[in-house]
């Protein structure tokens, strides 16, 4: 690209999408008025303004960059959704069957954030992305088949509660696994047990128990002490490493 080709400022972006709604919203307000066109739900076009701002700057940063990084991920599933949003206002849809959308696309989007993403070298962040990014991938694994499930439950497509009575404590176990991933990783950069290392496997023997536990519809007054003697085990065991 030539240097001296001027760019579009994301303040221009926003202002060109924001005309355009206000051009569609008058034409609607125009052929409600004059014919026998209905739409009950044309304020939802002011919804698309920050959506398709959001995708646009995702779609410019990439160019910019020629990368995938934290930025275009955030910017374009920040835009999904948002336009998600309006998408279901605009054509009146059953939010009651819908809303795992909401649950579905975080989850992708820490999942794909979960990866380097343009982040290298030995900075902090570069160093906490790749200590911490099995658990992040774990969360978004996650979160994205439980949208799913709940997605494919709610259209009568898949029935999980017919295959194992509390499934959804499979998806807490899932960041357990990511978890412990990540605490076994820092165990061998670290060479030994230090704070992070103990941090992680407290949290991982936390999820994992709370996941167990739902998974077996155990009792929970059983759970919280069941979770007291694991992390006061890990705490002792340090002591002797």
């Amino acid at each position: 690209m030539d240097n001296n080709t001027p760019r579009r400022h994301p303040t221009s972006r926003g202002t060109l999408w924001f005309g355009l709604v206000l051009v569609c919203v008058g034409i609607v307000l125009i052929l409600e008025r004059v014919g026998h066109f209905s739409f009950h739900n044309w304020w939802a076009l002011f919804i698309l303004i920050p959506a398709v701002s959001s995708l646009a700057t995702a779609v410019e940063v990439f160019r910019r960059t020629g990368k995938y990084n934290i930025a275009v991920n955030g910017s374009l599933f920040s835009g999904l959704i948002i336009l998600t949003v309006a998408l279901l206002f605009l054509f009146e849809l059953d939010w009651g069957k819908y809303w795992p959308l909401f649950i579905l696309l975080p989850g992708l989007s820490a999942t794909v954030g979960a990866f380097p993403l343009g982040q290298s070298g030995e900075g902090f962040i570069a160093r906490a992305s790749r200590s911490f990014q099995a658990w992040q991938f774990g969360i978004g694994v996650s979160a994205t088949l439980l949208g799913v499930t709940f997605l494919l439950r709610n259209f009568g497509l898949f029935y999980p509660e017919n295959y194992l009575l509390n499934w959804w404590g499979v998806f807490i176990l899932i960041p357990a696994l990511g978890g412990l991933i990540s605490t076994i990783r820092l165990l061998v950069e670290k060479k030994g047990f230090s704070i992070g290392v103990l941090a992680n496997l407290v949290a991982t023997i936390v999820v994992a128990v709370v996941g167990v536990a739902a998974l077996l519809g155990l009792n929970w007054n059983l759970v919280w002490p069941l979770i007291l003697i694991g992390v006061g085990i890990v705490i002792i065991a340090t002591i002797f490493t």
